[in-house]
């Protein structure tokens, strides 16, 4: 096969059926027992060393220090790495919702689901923190250690590294109300490209599409604040607007919806039309802040409203904060009487793509295929369009490596829980193992 995927059967013993799934369970059992916030997460990479450097000696496990806090990440390496990185698996440690009650249920309505057994159903698993990122990052650990193992006992030589990252799940800086934002916290990313050869290229293991991404959108945090005078409730019509501005987030609310989502569409329209263009754009709020709760006898004189924009390529944060702010003023008009108005944008990172037709991008279509026309769990992998979701792809794109990620697309959520369809990590774990040597040729 093209993309040096014909030479993978002199590399690799595939790994027999019912040991891979075993082996795919008890990771996953452990990634989904052991808690992994953001920015906590060294006793979870800990306990992925231990296992994993029992399991497949065949490679060098290491827990990575972020920066010098519970944050801490887990390297992998195979094979004797050459000097220019080889390939680089990727997939993080960390989950969106944290597993306890005072972060996840404001989000989530109801007691946090934490950490704990994994649960099996036939041929389904359900647990916390499955879909962002557990159950590919778990695919991805037995892809890695059973190629090593293989190697190893061959002497053959399959330079790459595994990388199960820290922070890797977004997080804006806004601290407290009416703060500016602080400085963000170094990523794991960013961490291990501190020190490591750049890759040659690389693949991030996480959940998205039925199809293989080559282009990726950027994501930031937008914070609208609105300023009013202060007073009791008892007085509330006395002030400006009447009531407080508690009392019209029913028009000012929409307003922002209104301005993000036309600002959405207007960057969308950067990948619309190309060929390869595989990023869209959307924009939604996700929380809004304002008052003391132990102190609702007092109208607040400061409301927040946080959102979050995904768009294709690079962002202007001063455009994009200039053009907000002046389509939101014009669209609530005079209720803005008295009220100052304040938009802040912060930027996570900005979109990038890789070349559709880059050895890494065409290796992982024709393994996906191969692994379908194989087993039938897959099918052939569909073309993209539109695709909002964001992560540290873009981030290796931005220091010069082709990337392609790919993963389960059937994830499910049920009662607090995420729900993946086992055969389905089965089958990634078997395309990101036949993906391995591609890390050492030219892209």
């Amino acid at each position: 096969m093209a993309c040096g995927l014909g030479r993978l059967g002199a590399l690799l013993i595939p790994a027999d059926v019912d040991e891979r799934e075993d082996l795919l369970v008890e990771a996953l059992s452990l990634l989904a027992s052991v808690p992994s916030p953001r920015g906590r997460e060294r006793a979870l990479a800990e306990a992925v060393v231990a296992f994993a450097s029992d399991r497949w000696p065949g490679a060098r496990w290491s827990v990575q220090d972020v920066d010098g806090t519970d944050c801490a990440q887990v390297v992998g390496e195979a094979g004797a790495v050459s000097d220019d990185g080889g390939l680089l698996l990727y997939s993080h440690l960390d989950t969106s919702l944290t597993g306890a009650d005072d972060f996840d249920l404001p989000v989530t309505g109801a007691p946090a689901a934490g950490a704990g057994p994994l649960l099996r159903d036939g041929r389904t698993l359900r647990g916390f923190g499955l879909g962002v990122a557990k159950a590919p990052a778990a695919a991805a650990l037995v892809a890695f250690g059973t190629a090593a193992n293989h190697a190893a006992a061959t002497g053959s030589r399959v330079p790459s590294r595994l990388l199960l990252a820290a922070r890797g799940t977004h997080r804006a800086p806004f601290g407290a109300v009416g703060q500016p934002p602080a400085a963000a916290a170094l990523t794991g990313i960013e961490r291990y490209l501190r020190d490591a050869p750049t890759p040659t290229a690389a693949v991030v293991a996480k959940g998205g599409p039925a199809g293989v991404l080559h282009d990726e959108p950027g994501a930031a945090y937008l914070r609208v604040t609105f300023r009013s005078g202060w007073g009791a409730v008892m007085a509330k019509d006395a002030l400006r607007p009447a009531g407080g501005v508690l009392a019209h987030l029913g028009v000012l609310m929409p307003a922002v919806a209104d301005v993000g989502g036309s600002l959405a569409r207007l960057l969308a329209q950067r990948s619309a039309g190309t060929a390869d263009g595989q990023a869209g754009a959307c924009f939604g709020i996700g929380a809004i802040r304002g008052g003391q709760p132990t102190k609702a006898d007092l109208v607040p004189g400061i409301v927040e409203v946080f959102g979050y924009l995904v768009a294709p390529g690079s962002l202007d944060v001063e455009r994009v904060r200039t053009v907000f702010e002046e389509a939101l003023r014009e669209a609530v008009g005079d209720l803005l009487d008295g009220v100052d108005l304040e938009v802040e944008v912060r930027v996570i990172h900005a979109g990038a793509s890789t070349p559709p037709d880059a050895r890494v991008v065409r290796a992982a279509a024709a393994a996906w295929e191969a692994d379908a026309a194989a087993y039938g769990a897959l099918s052939a992998p569909t073309v993209v369009s539109g695709w909002t979701g964001s992560t540290d792809g873009v981030v290796l794109r931005t220091h010069g490596v082709p990337t392609a990620r790919l993963g389960p697309s059937r994830t499910r959520h049920a009662d607090g829980v995420d729900v993946v369809d086992l055969d389905e990590l089965l089958a990634f774990s078997r395309v990101y193992e036949r993906l391995l040597p591609v890390g050492n040729q030219s892209n």
